[in-house]
């Protein structure tokens, strides 16, 4: 049985391991160590909650906990408006067949939007996304 994952864009593991690769971020630049199926640019944060966040610098608990409203509120938003729904319906299309990798920059053990996204999947859509 195939199973969706999240990951980093330079985990080594994938190099030759099967499966489709989704970047869930703004940018792909300075990556091209993998082949890349699908951009889901949409699923990222919006530049301007990007830009704030990395502009803290210290990045303290009270502003992970505000980009994580910002970033809930854009799924939410993405939900009610049906069109997370695309998303989610190609995403059980292609577990079907192989694993799915949604990719993104940081490290595993690093705050990033990738695990919110996959909490909140799992949350309301049962998919049981893990870390790869």
């Amino acid at each position: 049985m195939y199973k969706i994952y999240t990951s980093h864009f330079s985990n080594k593991r994938l190099k030759n391991k099967e499966g489709i690769r989704i970047s869930v971020c703004r940018s792909m630049q300075g990556y091209t160590f993998y082949h890349y199926n699908r951009w889901y640019k949409e699923l990222a944060p919006d530049f301007e909650i990007l830009k704030r966040f990395k502009s803290t610098g210290n990045r303290t608990q009270s502003t992970k906990d505000w980009f994580t409203q910002e970033y809930i509120r854009k799924l939410d938003e993405l939900r009610n408006s049906g069109r997370l729904e695309g998303y989610i319906d190609e995403l059980e299309k292609l577990v079907q067949y192989n694993d799915v990798y949604l990719l993104c920059y940081e490290k595993p053990l690093e705050f990033c939007h990738r695990h919110i996204l996959a909490d909140y999947l799992n949350n309301h859509y049962e998919l049981n996304i893990s870390e790869y």
